[in-house]
C-alpha cells in the first residue's frame, strides 16, 4: 500500500515535470534581456561545474532544436527551463555534462527551496553536425528520497 506521503510526492513530481516541460513552451512572460540573463546563468552554472568541457558545452548549447521551418537555440530552451524552475521554487544544485561524438547529455541535480526534495534530470541530445541542429534523444526525470540516497551512498562507500 502506498503511503499518503509517497503519493503526495509522486503527485508533486508529476506536477513539477509537467510544469517544467510544458509551461515554458506555452508562456514565457519575460523580456529578451531577462531570457539572456537566464541563459547566461545556466551556461555559467554548466561551465563552472564542468570547466574542462567549456568549449564543448558552448558548442552544444549553440545548437538549434528545429521544428518545421523554425527553431530555437538549445541554450534559449535551457534558459526558459531555468526560468521555469526558479518560478516554481526549484534550485539547480549541480549540472554535469557528458559528450561523446555527436551525442551529449546534461545530468542536472535540483531541489525544491521549500522542502529540499531532490530531483534528477537526465537529458540527452544528438547533434547533426552538418546543419548545426540537435534533437532530443532521451529524457529521464526522478525524485530522490533522502533516506534512500543515504542507503545507496553507504552501500557504494562500504568496503
Amino acid at each position: 500500500m502506498i503511503s499518503k506521503q509517497t503519493s503526495a510526492k509522486a503527485s508533486l513530481a508529476a506536477f513539477f515535470l509537467t510544469a517544467v516541460f510544458f509551461c515554458s513552451w506555452a508562456e514565457a512572460k519575460m523580456s529578451e534581456g531577462e531570457l539572456k540573463e537566464y541563459c547566461s546563468a545556466f551556461l555559467s552554472r554548466a561551465i563552472n561545474d564542468n570547466p574542462e568541457q567549456e568549449k564543448r558545452i558552448r558548442e552544444c548549447l549553440g545548437g538549434m532544436i528545429k521544428r518545421g521551418g523554425s527553431g530555437i537555440r538549445l541554450l534559449d530552451r535551457f534558459g526558459l527551463f531555468y526560468y521555469d524552475c526558479k518560478k516554481h521554487g526549484v534550485r539547480m544544485n549541480r549540472i554535469r555534462f557528458y559528450s561523446s561524438g555527436g551525442v551529449f547529455a546534461f545530468f542536472i541535480v535540483m531541489d525544491e527551496t521549500k522542502d529540499a526534495q531532490i530531483y534528477n534530470l537526465f537529458i540527452e541530445f544528438e547533434m547533426d553536425g552538418s546543419r548545426g541542429g540537435c534533437s532530443l534523444k532521451e529524457i529521464y526525470f526522478s525524485m530522490v528520497f533522502e533516506e534512500k540516497m543515504k542507503g545507496i551512498r553507504e552501500f557504494f562507500e562500504s568496503k
